[in-house]
């Protein structure tokens, strides 16, 4: 009787073990190439990126181009196997941007000079499918797409250096800062990978993946304006300090100074193709 309470008591842990072993955490890092990018040239003031130089009265203009996913993501993802096959995930990623930056540079005694520069950050999630072709009981191929939901947050810093219109060796130097946020943001994934077994806890995994995805915001407001390292934030007028995207504009808006400012809504590009290096743990 022991004997018999002894081995159900072994099957039905074993079974638990192998069923437990259907799960899976993987931690993957990432660096991403932006691609897709956003076209300065095009854009309205929040998103407008200009190399800009004045010499000998012949001014030189080169758009800046960007993608605001380009950067390193890092993404943490619980999975389930239903076999070798197929697995479902749900992905939790944070990605951390590269910063993009315009100049206004001119040879004058009293050019000014003007940099404005963009970055983002992105929290996300991504449920997806994983299907996997086994070359042999350690390698595997595999192949995954997702559905992206993301909420991205972009930061935009100003700086100007004016020379004083009475003394030319005095440079004001105005800062502003804004945050332009909104929205959920939805895209898609597709990854290319192996997979390498390593025992039967851990495995590695190598792919390539691109994120097709574009960003409208729906407002900005203004964090910082200092004058010469004094803080001015609190006496900037509403029309001045917030701002609001909209699809239309018309000869009635942005008359009251009370008001918010409409500003034309603009997509931005988040774009990338990514090199993902991994490792998923089996329970």
């Amino acid at each position: 009787m022991n004997r018999k309470l002894i081995i159900v008591i072994m099957v039905f842990c074993a079974s638990l073990t192998v069923k437990a072993q259907n799960f899976y955490v993987s931690v993957k890092g990432a660096y991403a190439f932006g691609v897709n990018k956003t076209y300065s040239a095009n854009t309205n003031p929040f998103v407008s990126l200009i190399n800009e130089n004045y010499t000998n009265s012949i001014s030189t203009v080169k758009p800046v181009n960007y993608s605001l996913s380009s950067g390193i993501p890092i993404n943490v993802t619980f999975g389930y196997y239903f076999n070798k096959n197929i697995s479902i995930n749900l992905g939790v990623y944070y990605s951390i941007g590269k910063e993009f930056s315009g100049e206004f540079t001119g040879d004058g005694i009293n050019s000014s000079y003007r940099k404005i520069t963009l970055k983002s950050s992105y929290l996300g999630f991504s449920p997806s499918i994983k299907l996997f072709y086994p070359l042999n009981n350690k390698l595997s191929l595999y192949t995954e797409l997702c559905l992206v939901i993301a909420k991205p947050q972009i930061i935009f810093e100003g700086y100007t250096e004016e020379t004083d219109y009475y003394d030319s060796s005095i440079r004001n130097i105005y800062e502003e800062n804004y945050e332009i946020n909104g929205n959920i943001n939805i895209g898609g994934n597709f990854g290319l990978g192996v997979n390498y077994i390593i025992n039967d806890l851990i495995s590695i995994n190598l792919d390539v993946s691109h994120l097709s995805m574009q960003y409208s915001p729906t407002n900005a407001t203004l964090t910082k304006y200092a004058i010469n390292g004094t803080d001015n934030t609190a006496g900037k007028p509403v029309s001045q300090s917030e701002y609001v995207f909209v699809d239309e504009l018309s000869d009635l808006d942005n008359k009251n100074g009370n008001q918010p400012t409409k500003v034309l809504n603009f997509a931005y590009s988040y774009n990338n193709i990514s090199l993902n290096l991994g490792v998923s743990f089996s329970f």
